[in-house]
């Protein structure tokens, strides 16, 4: 111990964490990469440039020439995309949050799951111009032609199965999926069973 304690290093900051790679893949024209099933962003500098992923339970770090050049919050949602506005060029950062505003106006007026819809859009969808802004006025069309009622829950419908699309919601609206859900029985007490007796039972004469 005497000879150990002169060389010892100090622990960690960080407790150690599993990560797993993946393999080099070349950065598609709008700046994001695919990684398990999911888009996320780079510098747009980076355009055409090979990348590593690297990925635990929590996070996906993006390495270009053994230097990280993104790091972003792991996400389950496939096909979804997760974009850092810094990421962006300066004309579509613009573009992006003058637009993301107008809508995001509209959506409050309606609730939570369809600001969350917006927000996807805006987030995940660098080219706005023929993207987002078309994604989101397909919503406003949605909302107009089943009202904003059945739109917002079948937004929450397409929030719970982490399918924050154009097509999940309309989906939903085309099968009324929402209105199904909307129409489940809640029972606060005791669970619904055919052998609960109730009231009406007893007043019959049932034993």
């Amino acid at each position: 111990m005497a000879l150990d304690k002169p060389v010892l290093q100090p622990l960690p900051e960080h407790p150690f964490e599993f990560a797993s790679w993946v393999s080099a893949q070349r950065v598609n024209s709008d700046y994001h990469v695919v990684v398990e099933k999911h888009y996320y962003s780079v510098p747009y500098q980076y355009v055409d440039r090979q990348v590593e992923a690297r990925i635990t339970s929590k996070s996906v770090e993006l390495i270009c020439a053994n230097q990280r050049i993104a790091s972003h919050v792991k996400s389950d949602i496939v096909d979804g995309y997760t974009t850092k506005n810094a990421h962006r060029p300066s004309s579509h950062q613009a573009y992006a949050e003058q637009n993301l505003e107008h809508y995001l106006v509209w959506a409050k007026s309606i609730g939570e799951a369809a600001i969350a819809l917006v927000d996807s859009q805006f987030l995940g969808k660098p080219n706005y111009a023929m993207t987002a802004s078309k994604a989101c006025s397909q919503l406003k069309s949605l909302a107009k032609l089943y009202g904003e009622e059945r739109f917002e829950i079948a937004c929450q419908c397409a929030v719970d199965i982490k399918s924050l699309t154009v097509k999940s919601v309309r989906s939903i609206l085309q099968c009324k999926i929402d209105q199904r859900r909307n129409a489940l029985p809640t029972q606060s007490e005791l669970p619904l069973h055919y052998n609960i007796r109730g009231a009406q039972y007893y007043q019959q004469g049932g034993l």
